[in-house]
């Protein structure tokens, strides 16, 4: 049943009308509104001779009767009796007991009588319960409840018939905290509560939950879009709810102060690049007893947490280029240091443990040989601002004549996929999952405050929807 649902869905062919979201329960912790006209146009489905073979290929083992109504529905999505010209919502109503919600109009519901009367057949669990004014069926974990206006699905709870016909005010069309999500005209709007993800992503991780960052996360949400353009995926982010939180967002600017990224090569394939201000407001949403045991290890070597969090605040870099013929990489880093101490307690801390290694030039600059890196002799220096670590042999290029400095110059990242994955030895451990990855040409990303914005760029022609579409078939 849901693989035909399926396909449905993704053959559509949106008004900005959010009448279909009254199903959604009102305090649903991950909703998603999409535009399914402009997700069909961009997937190219109609053009993807592969996927419409597969589809066709999926319907032999059918009973004839549902063959012929997905045949239909394939030639023409409006044969299902779905309003498609309506945005779709999948909302994640209790992450921890997995149960999910999807609604979406009815155009004409003889249509969607026929749809399921159709799957009889072929789906023997299956239960049709017909009602003067709604249709419900049951199957398995499974609930479905339409009428003429609209269609509501449920999986993991038995409640599709009760949001069907719910009022407006218990569902998010009630809640400001969805407002923004609702708004969007985007390919994709969601909403995500961040503080009941953290929590289900602590149960099935089975770590106890961190009481600070739970007070601090208490009633944050995440209100994202996704664009799909020729030849790239844009995401944006933004988060809200939490004055806390969001306030320290403000306070910890993630602007670079600078140059750090002459020490990147030219041809390095990751390159990442920040910096932090007020880095010691951390330590009030850390735990106490874990930030206590940390004070008094820095105190042997003569330090104190405050004022490693104060040393810190600034630059941090870190790149990765190729290495000539040899397959591990070489690694560029920049660590913020302000106070010379700081400096000096590391550097005494690791002079024993060096064991030939570690050779001092100069007081503020040492040679390293990491036999882990294919014995590459490195230069770890302290420049008053910042501790640096760069291979012997980094080439006089720097990443600042790479046509992307842009995108990690005031702070973000850079991953040239295409690099990483011409690596021999990448190239063997991924094997034919890495195939799958061919035609990504890079990944980037810049935030700043309580907003980010991510780039995933690919190097075929078209909208960036219909190339992840094939890349998912491979």
């Amino acid at each position: 049943m849901m693989a035909l649902v399926a396909i449905v869905l993704m053959t559509a062919s949106c008004s900005k009308g959010n009448e279909n979201a009254k199903a959604i329960p009102m305090d649903a912790p991950v909703v998603v509104k999409a535009d399914l006209k402009s997700l069909a146009e961009k997937g190219a489905l109609k053009d993807n001779k592969e996927l419409q073979t597969q589809m066709q290929e999926s319907l032999k083992s059918l009973s004839p009767a549902l063959q012929a109504k997905a045949k239909a529905v394939i030639d023409d999505p409006m044969e299902a009796g779905f309003a498609l010209q309506q945005p779709m919502f999948f909302a994640v109503a209790d992450a921890d007991k997995d149960q999910y919600v999807v609604a979406i109009g009815v155009d004409d519901k003889k249509k969607v009588d026929e749809l399921f009367k159709s799957m009889k057949d072929d789906c023997k669990t299956m239960k049709i319960t017909e009602g003067d004014d709604q249709t419900v069926i049951d199957d398995e974990d499974m609930q479905i409840a339409y009428n003429g206006d609209l269609f509501v699905a449920t999986v993991g709870a038995k409640n599709a018939a009760t949001l069907l016909t719910q009022d407006k005010d218990k569902s998010i069309l009630s809640q400001d905290k969805y407002e923004k999500m609702l708004e969007g005209t985007n390919d994709i709007d969601a909403y995500i509560d961040y503080a009941a993800l953290t929590k289900t992503a602590s149960k099935f991780s089975k770590q106890a939950a961190n009481a600070a960052i739970d007070k601090l996360t208490e009633g944050m949400y995440i209100i994202a879009n996704v664009n799909f353009e020729e030849k790239e995926a844009v995401i944006n982010t933004e988060f809200f709810g939490n004055k806390e939180f969001l306030k320290l967002c403000e306070e910890i600017e993630n602007k670079p102060s600078g140059d750090y990224l002459k020490l990147a090569p030219a041809d390095a394939y990751v390159v990442a690049q920040c910096g932090v201000k007020d880095f010691d407001k951390i330590k009030e949403i850390l735990p106490k007893a874990e930030t206590e045991q940390i004070d008094q290890q820095l105190k042997a070597m003569g330090l104190s947490i405050d004022q490693i969090l104060k040393a810190i605040e600034g630059d941090i870099l870190i790149s990765v280029a190729p290495n000539g013929s040899q397959p591990m990489p070489q690694i560029s880093f920049a660590l913020a240091c302000k106070d010379q101490k700081v400096w000096e307690a590391i550097t005494k801390t690791a002079e024993p443990m060096g064991q030939g290694m570690l050779e001092k030039k100069d007081a503020n600059s040492y040679t390293a040989k990491v036999q882990a890196l294919a014995g590459m002799d490195y230069t770890i220096s302290y420049d008053g601002k910042a501790i640096v670590i760069t291979p012997v042999t980094a080439p006089a290029k720097n990443f600042n004549d790479n046509e992307n400095a842009k995108v990690v110059k005031d702070g973000g990242f850079f991953i040239d996929m295409q690099q990483i994955m011409s690596n021999q030895q990448v190239k063997g451990m991924a094997g034919k999952d890495g195939e799958k990855l061919a035609d990504i040409q890079s990944i980037s990303g810049t935030s700043g405050g309580t907003k980010g914005q991510y780039k995933v760029t690919f190097n075929k022609p078209g909208n960036a929807l219909a190339t992840i579409i094939k890349m998912t078939q491979k």
